[in-house]
């Protein structure tokens, strides 16, 4: 089964997040910061789903910097899950090595299609 770890500060974000997630089937892992993130990354994570605007980071692309550096998550999907332009996350992917980017406002089959293109659909 698929494991997707979301990193974003909104617990209303985290918790529609993973039940969407968890009911098509997918295993979620949830962190709100880079500490909560670090411990995490022990599940090895297929996908990871990261806000581009955390606590104590300028910006998500960072955060995708490190995360593809870890061997926890160096080969896992990074994806941005943000509400910021399509530009501006069109360009931190670009910058950053993550594999794509979601915007926040997707409806639920939007946002379960574009996750599915960075992995299988459990079942």
């Amino acid at each position: 089964m698929a494991k997707v770890l979301i990193v974003d500060d909104s617990e209303t974000l985290l918790a529609t997040a993973r039940e969407v997630l968890e009911g098509a089937g997918y295993t979620v892992f949830t962190a709100r910061n880079w500490r909560e993130c670090r411990t995490a990354l022990s599940v090895r994570p297929d996908l990871v789903l990261v806000d581009v605007v955390l606590p104590g980071y300028e910006s998500g692309d960072q955060l995708a910097v490190e995360l593809r550096k870890h061997p926890m998550t160096a080969d896992s999907r990074i994806v941005f899950f943000s509400s910021q332009s399509e530009l501006a996350l069109q360009r931190m992917v670009h910058s950053s090595g993550a594999d794509g980017y979601i915007w926040k406002g997707a409806e639920v089959d939007e946002f379960l299609a574009k996750v599915g293109r960075h992995l299988p659909r459990p079942g």
